[in-house]
């Protein structure tokens, strides 16, 4: 007996080489004698590569030839059997970028997950299946915060993938018995973040600009507002969600919603800069379609999961902030 975890990050970021530890220690008890963890790549998927951390459980079995697996048969055939969690974070999460690769982008992120679901009810029914799921679903809400029993309501390619997905965990769920497990995340950042999402563009702007590398940040519509949290914290709760005894769906969100101009301003401020000199506004930087002012109720996640949220918008600025000076000092 043996256990194998997996992380593919498909933005190119750093795989967190904790979650993968957390990960492997869960499925201890399919192999307590040894493990082992490796973490490859750093290129994101639209230059080629992917990040990949792989994590592994051994049992040692005592038999002639070794005492350590993976063991073998006489012509060498690996067979490989997965038994455990599985979290699906792979889709093509830009929004703006939905409306370029419409089909690629539906693809991935929701008929994908039909392919994956049918998997593990012809091979692994047991498997528990984590879905990421997105408040974009909400996209035309016409309330001031949603809860899980909020109307979908989507605006965009991507939105309607996670639409896709939401309802054919269901599907799955509910006539064939799986066990599925999700969260509907709201906007949740990292030092991570490719620079074509806005708080990362915004922070690595700000530190280039600091070491007089880039004059001045390009932004659109810096009046939406946003609810952000960090992506770290979402993704320890993923794996919460997954320990519940009952499958079910959580509203993952910091409950606040802050302006892109804000979340601006506190990174200029870091640095000691003012904001005004530094931003220009460009119309052509504005979405085809606007989402309206998305909060996230996270009352039933408080009430089950006992759900807190870790890590305060002032808290993650100044985490992005000081990774992306520490990338520039260095010319990373």
């Amino acid at each position: 007996m043996c256990g194998i975890a997996g992380i593919v990050d498909f933005d190119g970021g750093v795989v967190d080489e904790s979650l993968l530890g957390r990960m492997c220690d869960a499925i201890r008890h399919r192999g307590p004698d040894d493990h082992g963890i490796v973490r490859l790549g750093g290129k994101a998927l639209d230059q080629g590569g992917a990040s990949v951390g792989l994590g592994s459980r051994r049992l040692s079995i005592i038999d002639i030839a070794q005492g350590q697996q993976p063991m073998t048969n006489e012509d060498r055939t690996v067979w490989v059997v997965f038994n455990g969690e599985i979290y699906n974070f792979a889709d093509q999460d830009h929004v703006g970028w939905s409306f370029e690769l419409p089909s690629y982008s539906f693809a991935v992120t929701g008929s994908s997950v039909v392919n994956l679901l049918e998997i593990i009810k012809k091979y692994s029914h047991k498997s528990k299946y984590f879905q990421p799921l997105s408040s974009n679903m909400f996209a035309d809400s016409k309330n001031t915060s949603q809860n899980e029993d909020e109307p979908l309501t989507p605006l965009s390619i991507y939105a309607l993938g996670k639409v896709t997905a939401y309802h054919a965990c269901k599907l799955y769920r509910d006539v064939f018995g799986l066990r599925i497990y999700g969260a509907i995340f709201y906007n949740h950042e990292s030092e991570i973040r490719p620079e074509e999402y806005v708080t990362r563009k915004i922070t690595r702007a700000v530190a280039r600009i600091y070491y007089g590398k880039q004059k001045i940040l390009k932004l659109g519509d810096v009046s939406a507002k946003i609810d952000w949290g960090y992506a770290k914290d979402y993704v320890e709760f993923s794996h919460k969600i997954m320990q519940q005894k009952k499958p079910d769906f959580f509203i993952i969100a910091s409950g606040k919603k802050h302006s892109v101009l804000e979340f601006a301003k506190k990174s200029f401020g870091y640095v000691g800069l003012d904001y005004k000199k530094y931003i220009k506004i460009e119309k052509k930087l504005f979405r085809p379609s606007r989402t309206v002012s998305l909060v996230g109720n996270t009352n039933k996640a408080k009430k089950i999961l006992k759900y807190r949220i870790k890590t305060s918008l002032d808290k993650l600025v100044s985490i992005m902030m000081a990774n992306d000076l520490k990338l520039e000092k260095n010319n990373y």
